[in-house]
């Protein structure tokens, strides 16, 4: 009988490692093919995170979908010590990443002083302000040449397409800023391509933006 009995319990002790294997067995499987489907998008890198600038470093990059097609907008920076800043500004369809369909090359050279271009980030927005289901990416920067106090270059950009649209000018002192003072500095103006532009909303939305960010009166603005 006792035998009997240890024999029973045997074959219960057997039959639950067998579960308990089988169940662990089952549950790593699961938990392995959890990991596989959740690393996935993780391991696919997005054009930003993966793009390398032929000149300079990445400063800024940005990505947008655009009639079913996805596209960005690069903006990198090359400094040489003491003679020059470049900036460059690239615009991308993913389909075909080689090359970009727009590109701005601005240049900073030959300034006796302190000199940069700063790209302005809180600037950068992507917008469709005339509902036609091509984006509008709009940004502004600075091209600062000085030893003291006083006016600082500054240019708004905004390109729907291949179509670039600018105003180019200049933009208040920090000091003035901060005093909330209004000197006399030279105008800005809104260049011919961005008075050609089809949507009166654009040349409306870029001089908001401008006055946002402190840019001085413009010209040819009523």
């Amino acid at each position: 009988m006792i035998l009997k009995k240890c024999q029973q319990a045997t074959e219960v002790i057997v039959l639950a490692v067998v579960i308990s294997f089988y169940s662990c067995v089952n549950k790593k499987n699961n938990s392995s093919e959890y990991q596989r489907e959740k690393a996935k998008p993780i391991n696919e890198k997005s054009f930003c995170s993966s793009f390398f600038p032929k000149e300079g470093d990445l400063v800024f990059c940005e990505g947008w979908m655009e009639n079913n097609s996805e596209k960005a907008v690069v903006i990198s920076q090359k400094r040489t010590f003491n003679t020059k800043d470049e900036l460059f500004i690239e615009v991308y369809e993913k389909m075909n990443t080689i090359e970009p369909y727009l590109s701005i090359h601005e240049v900073l050279r030959d300034c006796p002083v302190d000199f940069s271009i700063n790209f302005i980030k809180d600037s950068f927005s992507i917008t469709d302000l005339d509902e036609d289901g091509i984006k509008e990416i709009s940004f502004i920067y600075e091209l600062a040449c000085q030893g003291g106090i006083g006016p600082i270059k500054m240019k708004s950009i905004l390109i729907e397409g291949e179509n670039k649209n600018v105003i180019s000018g200049y933009r208040f002192d920090d000091v003035s800023i901060r005093m909330n003072q209004k000197p006399n500095y030279p105008k800005s103006k809104i260049d011919n391509g961005f008075k050609n532009s089809d949507s009166k909303i654009f040349i409306d939305f870029s001089v908001k933006k401008w006055k946002v960010h402190h840019g001085t009166q413009l010209i040819n603005f009523e």
